[in-house]
């Protein structure tokens, strides 16, 4: 059977957990920064096509335990943010629907992230036509680096993508 796509947006931190509702259909909630930090994520992961994208919190405490492979995909300021977040693909097969990009791939991206960030549009796009083309972060970082060498942001940009996905 074809399964339909599922998204994933993962956040780490302390949250509130409450009851919502009238006392006959009440259910349970979390809120905080952090809960709208994971569900912004979620929508953010539809952006890039990838089936789960967590924040820097969530990398920084599960990087190199176990097998799982990670990706830096950009500085993100989500909808409704003060600050930016970066922002880390789980890397998985294609098979269950994620980039199945490699290790040297995911190498490559990264040196093109930093070449974006240090203003460098065209070495930026000479750097991501190496990688796959059907890598749909590729695709999304050609995009904005496109968008940006045609008008630059402003003097004081730091490297961040204004989402607007809620």
């Amino acid at each position: 059977r074809h399964m339909a796509a599922v998204r994933i947006g993962i956040s780490t931190g302390r949250i509130a957990v409450g009851k919502t509702g009238p006392a006959q259909q009440w259910h349970i909630s979390v809120f905080g920064s952090v809960a709208n930090l994971g569900a912004r994520l979620e929508r953010i992961a539809k952006e890039f096509r990838i089936p789960a994208l967590i924040s820097d919190d969530t990398y920084q405490r599960i990087k190199g335990k176990g097998d799982r492979r990670f990706r830096k995909l950009c500085l993100i300021r989500p909808a409704g943010f003060e600050e930016s977040y970066s922002i880390y693909e789980l890397v998985l097969p294609q098979s269950v629907g994620g980039s199945g990009i490699t290790d040297e791939n995911i190498t490559i991206y990264e040196e093109a992230l930093d070449l974006f960030v240090s203003r460098k549009w065209n070495a930026t796009l000479e750097l991501l036509e190496t990688l796959p083309g059907e890598d749909p972060p590729t695709a999304w970082l050609r995009e904005k680096t496109l968008k940006f060498r045609s008008k630059p942001p402003p003097p004081d940009w730091r490297g961040d993508i204004q989402s607007l996905s809620k």
